[in-house]
This record gives C-alpha cells, sequence and structure tokens, in this order.
C-alpha cells in the first residue's frame, strides 16, 4: 500500500503532523499515543511479542509468542525499512553493498544466516537489524494456516504457491536477490506540496519481522501493516523518516501465525450487495494483484488466456479503414464546416491573446497580437494548465466563438491508455506501435502475454528474463518479456521504469494508472546510445484535417551506452531520454551532428527515409483521431480549436520507427533557441493563412 507525504512546515503537535496519514489507513485512534510513544523512542519491541518460525519449505511465518495472547487493536509495533530506494538504483546499490546483498538474501533463504547474525562489515555496535526477532521451536503452534476455505472464486488463497523464479544456468547470489526483491517490496510517494507533478516513489523491504508476515485471504487476516512517514517536531522533511507500521485486527492466541493481506484494497469478492459482474471484475483485480507472489492454478490462468483473447478480438473489431468515405466531410449546410481561422485570414483585426504558458507569453510578438489580462477580454485562449471545461466557460462568461488551444476528446492521442484504442483503428499495420497493456483493465491478459513470452523464451534455451546481450543491443525476436511502465497522461519519463520480471511489471503498475508497453530493444542508436526524435505539430483545423509539422526535429539521447546487460536494465540513464526533469544533465544534440551520426552508424541510411515513414503514420494517426474526435465532441466545439503537439518517435535497428508517445502542449524550448520566432509563424500559419518554409502541412 502506498503512502504520501509532503514537504510543507507541519505544525508542532504529533497528532496536527500526521493526522491524515493515520486516517487514510485506517490507523485507530486509541492508538495514537501509544504510536507517537514508540516513534519518539525507536521503540522496536517486536521480539516481546512474536517469534518467527520456519516450516520444512524455508517458508518464514510470524508467530506471537504472548502468553495472554493478542486483542484487536491492542498494541501497534514499528517495522524498520530495511532497504528504500529508487527503481534506477538498486542494482548498483546491491553490487557496491555486500552486506545488504547478503542480509536479504538471508531474509529471502537464499543464503544461510551467519552464526552470530552479524553480516560482513558489520560488528554487534553497528548492525543493521533493529528489530530482531527470536526463532521459535517450542511454543504450541495451531499451524501455519487455519483450515477454513472461504469460497472465492475458485481462487483458493490459502494454497496457492509461491512463484518460482526462471532460474538460469547458474544464477547468482546478485541475480537472485535483484528478481526476489520485488516479491518484498512496498512504496510510498513524496510529493512537493507546491507542484503535484514533482514527487519521489520510494520502494522499500521490511525488516526480518515485517517480511516474515505471510499473506491469508480477508476472511481470516489478523493484522493490518502500512508504510508510514514520521515527522519530527522540527517538521523538516529532511528528518523524517519512513516505517510500516503493524496492529492487530483479530483475536490472536499464544502460537497462532500473524498473517495481514497482501492484496489489501482490492475489494472482498465476498460482498452480496453487488452484481455478479463487478464481483467477478474484482476478483480479476485481487488475482492479478497476488501474481505478483504466487503461482495462479491452472482454473485462473485459463480465465487470464480468455482475457487476453477476448482483449485480441476487440482490437480486430475496432480495426476500421480510413477511407474517403469515412474521412471527416465538410458539411455545405452549416458555415461551422469551414474552419474558424478562415475567417480571420488577411483580416487586419487585431486578436486579443489570453495565455497562461510562459514560453509563448515571451515570444509571441506580432504586431497584430494584444495580450489579454482576464479570458473574458480575449478572442483566443492560448492556454495549457487550464482546462477550458463548460463551468470554466461560464464562470468567465465565454462564448463559442471564443477559440481555444484544446480540442475536446484528444485523450484519444494523449493518452496512453487510449492511443493503442486508437491506433488500430488507423489504416494498416499498427506494427508502429509497441504492444501496450492499459494496466487498470487489461492486466490479466497482460499477465498471460508476459507468461506466454517468457515461457516461450526459456524453450528457446534463451535462459534469462530478457535475451542476453552484453555484447550486442538484442536478437530480433518477439518474445523479449522486457516491458516498460510509464503512467497514462505523464510525460518527461515521471515514473516510469523497465521491468525484467513479471513481479517487478505489477508493483510498478499499482504507484497510479499505468500502461505497459512492449520495450523495444532492437534499436538504431547515434554513438551507442540511445536516441529518439520529437516531431513538433500543430492542427489548425479538424474538418477537414488540417495538420502542420515543424521541419526541425527534436533529438535527444541517452546520457550512458545502450545496454540490455542485466546490471544496466534499470539505468535511467542507459534506457530513457528525457534527463533534466529526472535530475540529470541532458546532453544537447545538435540536428546536423544527429544527421551525420544517424547515417554513419545505420548503414548509410539518411534520416529523411525514416522521417517519409513517420510523416505517413502521423498523418494516419491523425486522420483516425478526427474521426473519434468529431464523433464524441461534436462539429461546433471541435470547430473553434487548435491543439500543439508533439509526437515521440524511437527507429528499430531496421529502420522501422515506433511511436512512443503523443504529448499535448509539449515544450518547444529547444525549438524557441532554434527560431525565436517559432510561436509567431506557428501563430500566422494557424490565424492568418500565412506560409513558411520550415512548417509543412502533412
Amino acid at each position: 500500500m502506498d503512502a504520501s507525504a509532503t514537504s510543507s512546515p507541519p505544525p508542532s503537535s504529533f497528532l496536527d503532523r500526521h493526522r491524515k496519514q493515520l486516517e487514510s489507513v485506517g490507523f485507530p485512534p486509541t492508538l495514537y499515543s501509544r504510536l507517537e510513544s514508540k516513534l519518539v523512542g525507536e521503540t522496536f519491541d517486536a521480539g516481546d511479542t512474536f517469534g518467527v518460525v520456519e516450516d520444512e519449505s524455508q517458508r518464514r511465518a510470524v508467530v506471537c509468542s504472548a502468553a495472554n495472547g493478542l486483542e484487536p487493536q491492542c498494541d501497534v509495533w514499528l517495522i524498520d525499512h530495511l532497504y528504500s530506494f529508487q527503481v534506477e538504483t538498486y542494482r548498483q546499490d546491491l553490487q557496491k553493498r555486500p552486506e545488504l546483498l547478503s542480509r536479504l538474501a538471508v531474509m529471502m533463504g537464499l543464503e544461510e544466516p551467519h552464526e552470530d547474525g552479524i553480516f560482513e562489515e558489520e560488528t554487534p555496535e553497528t548492525s543493521m537489524e533493529k528489530n530482531p526477532i527470536p526463532p521459535l521451536a517450542s511454543v504450541p503452534t495451531p499451524g501455519l494456516r487455519a483450515e477454513k476455505r472461504p469460497d472465492s472464486l475458485n481462487l483458493n488463497e490459502e494454497t496457492l504457491c509461491l512463484r518460482r523464479p526462471h532460474r538460469r544456468e547458474r544464477p547468482t547470489l546478485y541475480e537472485q536477490v535483484c528478481e526476489q526483491i520485488w516479491r518484498y517490496v512496498s512504496s510510498y510517494r513524496l510529493v512537493d506540496p507546491g507542484d503535484p507533478f514533482k514527487f519521489k516513489t520510494v520502494w522499500f523491504v521490511k525488516d526480518e519481522f515485517g517480511s516474515a508476515f505471510q499473506h491469508a485471504p480477508p476472511a481470516l487476516v489478523n493484522f493490518r501493516i502500512s508504510p508510514f512517514i514520521y515527522f519530527p517536531p522540527t517538521g523538516s522533511l529532511k528528518g523524517a523518516m519512513g516505517y510500516s507500521l503493524a496492529w492487530p485486527i483479530a483475536n490472536i492466541a499464544e502460537g497462532e501465525e500473524c498473517t495481514h493481506d497482501y492484496a489489501f484494497g482490492c475489494a472482498n469478492v465476498r460482498d452480496n450487495s453487488i452484481t455478479q459482474e463487478e464481483k467477478f471484475l474484482r476478483w480479476m483485480k485481487r488475482a492479478c494483484r497476488l501474481a505478483v507472489w504466487f503461482e495462479l492454478p491452472l482454473s485462473v490462468r485459463a480465465i487470464f488466456e480468455a482475457a487476453h483473447a477476448e482483449r485480441k478480438q476487440l482490437f480486430l473489431s475496432l480495426a476500421v479503414s480510413v477511407n474517403a468515405a469515412s474521412k471527416p466531410v465538410a458539411d455545405p449546410s452549416t458555415a461551422l464546416a469551414a474552419h474558424f481561422s478562415r475567417s480571420w485570414r488577411h483580416s487586419p483585426l487585431v486578436l486579443r491573446v489570453y495565455n497562461d504558458n510562459g514560453q509563448v507569453l515571451r515570444h509571441l510578438s506580432r504586431a497584430d497580437v494584444q495580450r489579454a489580462a482576464e479570458p473574458a477580454e480575449a478572442d483566443v485562449l492560448w492556454v495549457y494548465h487550464t482546462a477550458i471545461t463548460p463551468h470554466y466557460r461560464r464562470r468567465h462568461g465565454l462564448g463559442l466563438d471564443v477559440v481555444v488551444s484544446q480540442t475536446g476528446g484528444d485523450e484519444c492521442l494523449v493518452f496512453k491508455h487510449l492511443l493503442p484504442l486508437t491506433a488500430t483503428r488507423a489504416p494498416g499495420s499498427q506494427a508502429w506501435l509497441p504492444d501496450t497493456y492499459n494496466m487498470e483493465t487489461e492486466t490479466a491478459a497482460f499477465i498471460h502475454e508476459y507468461s506466454r513470452r517468457s515461457d516461450e523464451a526459456h524453450r528457446s534455451g534463451e535462459g534469462a528474463e530478457h535475451p542476453p546481450h552484453a555484447q550486442e543491443h538484442g536478437p530480433s525476436t518477439p518474445l523479449s518479456p522486457l516491458f516498460i511502465l510509464k503512467p497514462w497522461n505523464l510525460g518527461r519519463s515521471m515514473d516510469s521504469a523497465v521491468a525484467d520480471s513479471l513481479p517487478q511489471a505489477l508493483q510498478l503498475a499499482k504507484t497510479c494508472p499505468k500502461v505497459a508497453s512492449q520495450y523495444v530493444y532492437d534499436i538504431a542508436t547515434v554513438n551507442d546510445r540511445k536516441f529518439d526524435v520529437r516531431y513538433r505539430l500543430f492542427v489548425r483545423a479538424w474538418e477537414p484535417l488540417e495538420i502542420f509539422r515543424w521541419v526541425h526535429w527534436g533529438v535527444r539521447v541517452s546520457n550512458h551506452p545502450y545496454s540490455l546487460a542485466a546490471e544496466n536494465i534499470n539505468d535511467f540513464q542507459a534506457h530513457f531520454t528525457v534527463m533534466d526533469y529526472a535530475g540529470y544533465t541532458q546532453t544537447p544534440v545538435s540536428e546536423t551532428d544527429f544527421l551525420e551520426a544517424f547515417e554513419r552508424d545505420n548503414g548509410g541510411v539518411p534520416w529523411s527515409e525514416v522521417d517519409s515513414k513517420v510523416e505517413k503514420i502521423i498523418k494516419n494517426l491523425f486522420e483516425t483521431a478526427a474521426i473519434l474526435i468529431l464523433e464524441r465532441t461534436g462539429r461546433e466545439e471541435v470547430a473553434q480549436s487548435f491543439s500543439f503537439y508533439g509526437v515521440d518517435v524511437m527507429v528499430t535497428k531496421d529502420l522501422q520507427p515506433k511511436i512512443l508517445e503523443c504529448t499535448f502542449g509539449p515544450d518547444c524550448a529547444s525549438a524557441l533557441k532554434l527560431d525565436a520566432d517559432f510561436y509567431n509563424k506557428a501563430f500566422g500559419i494557424i490565424f492568418r493563412g500565412e506560409e513558411y518554409e520550415d512548417f509543412r502541412q502533412l
């Protein structure tokens, strides 16, 4: 489960600083003072009440050792976070910190514990373990599992087997820990209160006590565990500490196993007030969540396979040909069919423009443009940070004659989970879009596809979760089980990461609504580095479609050489190309240098050959989007809009374009460095019908 925290200075009292967190996770108010006391005193006293047992299969479990047992909400115990990390750093951390690797390996049952319980490079005084739990051998134990069997739509959670990793021939301890760690992690998010788009997802592994809690279904679970950020009285985020809180929610007898629900938050399917369809959807969501830790039975896998088949059939049914008959056609019976901008072309009128974007404000300097101080004064609303909703129009008294830089319904282009549905309807092959799954609604289909590809790769002798290629970029095979997880509607590579195992992909997907796209690994490179190219476009009219592109490219190149060696899979600077927003320095590449390097490194083929393919794909994609937008939004509203977009493109080794995403209102800083009149020219094309050599109509 995730927790959120901000860096704003909190008030002095414990409750004022933490009430929101505690209430959001349902922490009992009767334990507030007890929790504060333990946090202030850094009291890790779980060893007084619990022990750890291990069965013949090396399965560890927490058992109550209190003579009188425990009652619901009788106390709270602090769980230390053994290791906290960001996705891009954990592999390097485990390579550089052998004591951490060893401790994790022991906890995971991959390595025997040291006799003195102290790991290499530690002393008794510096041992990392704050919450030592005694092993139990003689406590009367009624069994690690109760024998109750709740009806769970044929998913008996008590009989699930732990997921088995695909074993390489001679896996190193490092490789095993890197794979298994995703079965042990949880996360929380740190958010800048001044900018909700500035955040950091922190992944953590609980200590030996917290990690030994096993799963139980909702009907049998007896503990709740939740992340918690403790802010000291100073109120500084710098002094904040991450813990997990554990408290009992049922009566627990001496010797009874303590459990919590790994899939907490995925609603229980036993609710009789909901329909069978809703019950089934909840069951599917819960089964998908449990796939992080457990091998699902054949009956469940068959349902996932059916979900995959249904998805495939849906995409086939959506495939339509965009021909002359289906393209948007002007309606001669209404003046709205003529695009609004034509009435402004060659007009002496000065247009009043309201804008909320500093880039546009600084560079839109035409004599026929006057800045409007308020939206109600404007002829044109050129806004990126404000959604022009019906409520906004009413509040500012805006009529339908106001032109806006937003097109209702263009989510079919700019939302990553909707782009595949739009692409499917475009003419011709959709090989230019990587196979992409909506992880909110298509997780079952994704699990089936990932498992199929992974099994096929291992049967063919590749023997790893991804193709081995320490020297090469990788073979041309569609079976690579590497996927990139990306938020639905965030750019700049925020909260995005490459996953090389199913548990990792499923864990990454839970931080916010995301898609999982097949990783395009057999790629063209420049100077042995990954690159992508941004096409800057604007739509002057949707009916009929009038789309223009800036003839220059925005080229982004990774900082580190491209490699899919296991230790580099989560190297952000090797697999992503947008650096400055992630805290790294972006390496600038000029258009001239890129064109020369591309031709040199890719068999003498000029970029212009790829460029012509990209233009055709973009035209087909936007023609399809225009149909959907007009169907869903209506001609009147669409006629009074224009929009700017950025389309990001990668290229495979055989020089086939891959569309990565389409962004609304892209940053144009690099374009303005090349041409300070970029916005002046765009305005002239949109509103005055002007023509410029560096803008071309597609």
